[in-house]
């Protein structure tokens, strides 16, 4: 899954790099904004947002069409199936669906969520992305990141506004003790959760989110 954000190069960059990508045999892209510079360790550098996320998927749409955004032609293949990314923590609902039909609108083939540990959250928005009839027009992943420890779900809370912990998962990732324990603990949650969300109506699978702690993915998919 080749992850371009419009935050750190221009539409012309993004397109040239998007050549390259499929020259390489990558076939399929995840389309996103970025988080800002600051949250990523680099708060000195600038912005470039030249584009938005929304305006990038509509740039490999018709890049799959045969032609750049200038209207120049490709020649050789280019095949890239688009995908983009949701939170169905944002409020209020209502501008959070209006965004997402944007991004299904101008070609966005899945979209990937935020990690979800809030169910009641995600089920109000997956309901109401099934009533705007977008989930007949895009698969939807939920996202479910297997947590390392209590200090990384308090971590994510501090540093991304963008997340929502409930206190129940992180008591139960203190109380199971040592690191190890609480590593342990991170992944029996992660499976809980993978099974309450599958089988709901809308949702077509679950996206591992490994978030550093790839050593737990074998033992969460077991």
């Amino acid at each position: 899954m080749y992850q371009v954000v419009t935050r750190d190069r221009n539409r012309i960059a993004i397109q040239a790099d998007l050549l390259g990508a499929a020259a390489l045999g990558v076939k399929n892209v995840l389309c996103l904004s970025g988080f800002h510079q600051t949250l990523i360790g680099c708060p000195e550098s600038a912005n470039v947002f030249d584009i938005d996320s929304i305006q990038l998927i509509d740039i490999v749409k018709r890049m799959n069409g045969g032609a750049l955004l200038e209207g120049e032609k490709i020649t050789g293949d280019f095949s890239l199936l688009i995908g983009a990314t949701a939170n169905p923590n944002f409020k209020p609902l209502e501008l959070n669906i209006i965004r997402l039909k944007k991004k299904v609108a101008a070609g966005a083939a899945f979209i990937q969520t935020q990690a979800v540990f809030d169910l009641d959250t995600f089920k109000a928005w997956l309901d109401a992305a099934k009533a705007a009839g977008l989930t007949e027009r895009t698969a939807i992943l939920a996202g479910v990141l297997p947590l390392k420890s209590a200090a990384q779900a308090q971590e994510l809370l501090d540093t991304h506004t963008d997340f929502i912990i409930p206190d129940a998962i992180i008591n139960r990732l203190k109380g199971a003790g040592s690191d190890e324990a609480q590593r342990q603990e991170g992944v029996k949650i992660a499976a809980e959760l993978i099974k309450s969300l599958s089988g709901l109506p809308g949702l077509r699978g679950i996206h591992i989110l490994s978030g550093g702690n790839e050593s737990s993915v074998s033992a969460l998919l077991a």
